[in-house]
């Protein structure tokens, strides 16, 4: 990994989307690595464990992943397809 990299963690990156304790350090740090150019990775299990909490949080989540929404939807009523969407 090269010294121009940070690793995140899901719970860091839920601060970026939802209004929590120490979301502004969050979204400081992000603003500070976008600046420098920082290449921000995360782990494998990320998607899994952001979705998950969005759940828990009663947050719907919209994917353009026709395969997986195709595969979940029948179970999930709260995971949503953007051909769903009507653009009036």
């Amino acid at each position: 990994m090269t010294e121009n990299s940070v690793v995140v963690d899901t719970s860091l990156v839920l601060k970026w989307i939802f209004n929590e304790p120490d979301s502004n350090k969050a979204l400081a740090l992000l603003a500070r690595w976008t600046k420098e150019r920082v290449v921000i990775r995360v782990p494998p299990l990320l998607i899994y464990e952001a979705t998950n909490a969005l759940h828990h949080k009663d947050c719907p989540l919209w994917t353009a992943d026709t395969r997986m929404w195709r595969a979940v939807k029948d179970q999930l009523d709260w995971v949503h397809w953007i051909g769903e969407y009507t653009v009036s």
